[in-house]
């Protein structure tokens, strides 16, 4: 009974391993699509973390800055040894003692500050908002970066694909041209032609292998896969035409780019920053209260007193030092206004730039098209004038050639066409 227990035991446990295998490969080659790809960077990449730490640290700061305005307590407990007996005052009383324990509460409340704790609070307050369009910046970088490197990757697919048929009717040939030698058709130079066109094709699909291995390691290093996961992606290169043209892309850039944002943040940290300077010109007022109990024991229950306080302090001359320090702002506000116009002006040639390159590579994908159809025609005639013999090999590697450039620029161009609108898409401040 026991062993029939057991054998029921293990068979369940096989058919529950053999059931759950596939399930799991399934789950670790489902395909990519490039919006799971960037899912997973915003998730993942390092660059999003530094970015929300920065916010963090931000919010943290304009914590403190609100703090600063608000009341402070402190408290102080002494204890003095004297080298002999001495009166010693306690608050109202004097006690004759050589051992002295006191105990002190402080709360102190800034009332005016020439609004230096205000402007410092507004300050840190703009660089929170700093933090998070930065952040938004770095989502965007890092979106681009996807996009990038998945096109790369299928770009470098088809690559492959076209070096593979490139040695495979290479092949064809050479064995037609081997055929054509073993009967004396073709002196022996022509088939050693073949062998030779045949052994570069190799290589270059050698070289394709290679380039997308590094091609898929480079998105594996932005997703923080390991290096040699392997890839599955879902989308495809194909042509979709913008609905924009450059006037309509140049105002959404202008209107939507989160750098332009963080200028005009940085123009009114800036702006603070001088009215933060000038608080110097004027005087600090605080209100203290101090309590304080002094004794002969360490309860220190001998006496107490308490003192409340308006203190002012106000430092009227500097030889210039409040007055270069709003100069020094001043500078920085200008500055900051300076550093917005250039980023305009930036991004207004980015968008230009990104625009035409996309019209130059939608104009290439038309052209590289016409370019296969007729190669692969050519191509076909070549192979049948040759096995009739009214064509030489050269005429057949040379249309190969041809075939194989044509096809390598069309995809090439269409590569670009996808790198070029997302280029465009980054540059007018929407990549999604």
């Amino acid at each position: 009974m026991r062993k029939g227990s057991a054998i029921c035991f293990w068979i369940v446990l096989i058919v529950i391993g053999v059931w759950a295998m596939p399930v799991e490969a399934e789950k670790t080659e489902r395909p990519l699509s490039i919006q799971d790809c960037i899912s997973i960077a915003l998730e993942r990449n390092l660059s999003i973390k530094i970015a929300e730490e920065d916010v963090r640290a931000a919010m943290d700061r304009r914590w403190q800055a609100g703090a600063e305005m608000l009341p402070k307590f402190s408290v102080q407990y002494a204890y003095t040894r004297l080298n002999e007996v001495s009166f010693v005052r306690a608050g109202s009383t004097f006690m004759e003692s050589d051992e002295i324990y006191e105990l002190r509460g402080v709360l102190t409340q800034p009332v005016f500050s020439g609004g230096s704790l205000y402007y410092s609070y507004k300050i840190s307050g703009l660089q929170v908002d700093s933090a998070h369009v930065r952040k938004e910046v770095t989502h965007q970088d890092l979106i681009f970066q996807v996009y990038n490197a998945y096109f790369n990757i299928l770009k470098a697919y088809k690559l492959r694909e076209v070096a593979a048929q490139a040695v495979k009717a290479l092949e064809g040939h050479r064995d037609v041209a081997r055929e054509f030698y073993n009967v004396g058709m073709i002196p022996k130079n022509d088939w050693l032609k073949s062998e030779v066109e045949l052994a570069n094709a190799v290589q270059d699909l050698t070289r394709a292998d290679n380039n997308v291995e590094v091609a898929e390691s480079i998105l594996n290093t932005i997703l923080r896969f390991p290096l040699n996961t392997p890839v599955n992606l879902k989308d495809k290169l194909e042509y979709k035409p913008i609905p924009h043209d450059l006037d309509q892309a140049t105002a959404i850039g202008l209107r939507e780019r989160p750098e332009i944002q963080d200028a005009e943040l940085s123009i009114s940290i800036s702006d603070k920053s001088v009215q933060l300077a000038k608080s110097g010109y004027f005087p600090q007022i605080n209100l203290n209260y101090n309590y304080n109990k002094t004794g002969q024991t360490v309860t220190v229950d001998d006496d107490d007193s308490w003192v409340f306080a308006a203190l002012a302090n106000w430092t009227f001359f500097e030889w210039g030092r409040v007055w270069k320090q709003v100069d020094e702002a001043q500078s920085a506000l200008n500055q900051a206004n300076f550093i917005k116009k250039r980023l305009i002006d930036n991004i207004q040639l980015e968008i230009k730039e990104a625009f035409l390159k996309l019209k130059e590579t939608e104009k290439n994908i038309f052209v590289a098209e016409k370019s296969i159809e007729q190669g692969e025609e050519g191509f076909r005639m070549s192979q049948e004038r040759y096995k009739e013999q009214v064509a030489t090999s050269i005429e057949v590697l040379d249309a190969q050639t041809l075939l194989t450039q044509a096809r390598t620029n069309y995809y090439n161009a269409l590569s670009d066409y996808n790198l070029a609108k997302a280029r465009l898409e980054r540059a007018m401040g929407r990549i999604k």
